[in-house]
């Protein structure tokens, strides 16, 4: 899902940081991903140039009057140039291509051969739909998570199921902080400009993974939406099994080092004084119980130069509910036992995404009752059709 831009940026960053023109500061570089799979969300949203928001439409271009270079010399970008394998430094860097065949989470060769017939864009045989339909039997205990593809279904699931648990709720809202990264003179934070820069930015926070209001119950299934500790990370999966109260939050916060800890450190203490000091004590599918931190997530907002750039901050306990789970948020995790809704698929690769979640056929159904598979990308099919893939061969001698 790293898009066009993103990668110029990330290119830029690595010539700045070794004061080096060649692409990535003649770094050696790595990629991995699948273009079969979800295409980038909201690309081109930010200009490359000069940092402003970019209208989403069809044309891309920046219309901010800060933007470098006059409107004329400006180039409109196609959204379908959205792939990172349009981006200009993608040519500079004369990548070797080499497909990595071997599937690990999946054994079953039955499986194995349906997925890559979606992958590809090959219509499914009446039976192999079949095998994906078919209702399995989980083991006791065993809840499958159901893969949606609309938001606001997910959340509805979501919120029945947690409404059918009879434990007492506990809540907790966001706090949302926007603040100037070079502070403003005195007086200067009554410039409308200024004023109108920190609700813009503070707004850019309602897309943030972090859920503005989160109620949670003992018996809630809930995924873990941050980096927590190498074996708790993004994606993590548990259940909730208790309530305790917060323990050294903002020492935590304090004792770290990284970027805007100021400000995270405001937003935690506004946090702290408008919401209640107990945290979620969570077992997770892999043995782990721990209990949960509120996490203040930063990042910047704004132009090129540092007198126009802002640092926004959602401060929030990082977990949201799990019964369902939309297909996008899935995208990279690996479930024992999944149901997937056919419904309401509106992106190529969804379906894919959404099955290849899967570990086995048993583990996985598919509701909806619609057999429709969406064609392949034909930017992604053009690309691995014209792209020269290597195989890897072992090098150097055997050791005796």
């Amino acid at each position: 899902m790293v898009e066009n831009q993103f990668l110029e940026r990330l290119n830029l960053l690595f010539q700045n940081a070794t004061m080096n023109k060649l692409p990535f500061g003649g770094k050696q570089v790595i990629f991995l991903g699948d273009f079969h799979q979800l295409p980038p969300v909201k690309p081109f949203q930010f200009c490359l140039q000069c940092g402003e928001s970019i209208p989403d439409k069809p044309d891309v271009v920046c219309i901010s009057s800060n933007c470098k270079g006059s409107k004329d010399q400006i180039t409109f970008i196609r959204n379908t140039d959205k792939w990172a394998f349009r981006a200009p430094v993608w040519r500079e860097l004369k990548l070797r291509h080499v497909k990595l065949e071997q599937i690990h989470r999946q054994k079953d060769t039955r499986f194995q051969d349906i997925l890559n017939k979606i992958r590809d864009g090959t219509n499914l045989e009446d039976d192999e739909w079949a095998d994906l339909e078919r209702r399995k039997d989980l083991p006791k205990d065993a809840v499958a998570v159901r893969l949606m593809s609309k938001l606001f279904k997910v959340k509805q699931f979501n919120e029945q199921q947690l409404s059918a648990l009879k434990s007492q709720p506990k809540s907790w809202h966001a706090q949302d902080f926007c603040k100037k990264l070079i502070g403003a003179k005195e007086g200067e934070w009554q410039d409308p400009n200024i004023s109108h820069k920190i609700r813009e930015y503070r707004d850019t926070l309602r897309d943030h993974r972090f859920t503005p209001d989160l109620t949670l119950k003992v018996g809630a299934r809930v995924v873990l939406l941050q980096n927590l500790q190498p074996k708790l990370v993004n994606g993590s999966q548990g259940v909730i099994i208790g309530f305790q109260p917060a323990s050294q939050e903002l020492e935590k916060i304090m004792e770290t080092h990284g970027e805007h800890q100021s400000i995270r450190e405001e937003s935690m203490r506004a946090y702290h004084q408008s919401n209640p000091k107990w945290r979620p004590l969570v077992r997770f599918a892999n043995g782990i119980t721990d209990l949960i931190p509120a996490f203040a997530s930063a990042s910047l907002r704004g132009g090129s130069q540092l007198q126009d750039q802002y640092v926004v901050c959602r401060t929030q306990i990082p977990l949201t509910l799990a019964w369902a789970l939309s297909i996008h948020k899935s995208q990279g995790m690996t479930l024992d036992y999944v149901e997937v809704s056919s419904q309401d698929i509106f992106e190529s690769g969804q379906l894919y995404v959404a099955l290849s979640r899967a570990t086995h056929l048993g583990g996985l159904r598919l509701t909806g009752f619609q057999r429709r598979q969406l064609p392949m990308d034909r930017d992604v099919l053009e690309f691995y059709t014209r792209t020269k893939w290597e195989k890897l061969q072992p090098t150097g001698k055997k050791r005796g």
